[in-house]
């Protein structure tokens, strides 16, 4: 029994690029500092108006620490999906308004169920993710 081994020749060019994507690949999981998640930051949204509708809306985002305490110098950023494929996302970001708040400017494109993801950042580096259903009724 022959067994044949195919050796083939890198071009340079390949070769180049090979050696760069390497380097490159060793460099990102050497990267400094990356995003802790927290674990002790509560996040409520609620809409204004109240009663919800399609249409523009103010997301209220509270962002409060494990005693209760407001949590300031955060960066918020809101993502709204429905609940059924094919529809673009809303994002937006939220803006501070008192301590712990943040008003984010929203639009409710469709009638039916939301996803409404709050993604934030605090001023120290961790972060968080929390989700919310919202259901929009047809008018």
């Amino acid at each position: 029994m022959t067994i044949r081994v195919k050796t083939y020749k890198l071009g340079q060019k390949t070769a180049v690029f090979l050696s760069l994507f390497l380097v490159l690949l060793s460099a990102s999981a050497c990267s400094g500092r990356q995003n802790q998640p927290t674990n002790d930051t509560a996040v409520t949204v609620t809409a204004e108006p109240a009663a919800t509708a399609v249409g523009e809306t103010t997301l209220v985002v509270t962002l409060t620490d494990a005693s209760g305490q407001p949590v300031s110098d955060a960066t918020v950023q809101v993502r709204g999906d429905m609940t059924h494929a094919g529809m673009t996302p809303v994002l937006r970001t939220g803006l501070p308004t008192e301590p712990g708040v943040y008003s984010v400017p929203f639009e409710w494109t469709m009638a039916g169920d939301w996803i409404v993801t709050v993604d934030f950042t605090l001023a120290d580096g961790r972060s968080g993710t929390e989700t919310f259903n919202f259901s929009i009724p047809t008018s």
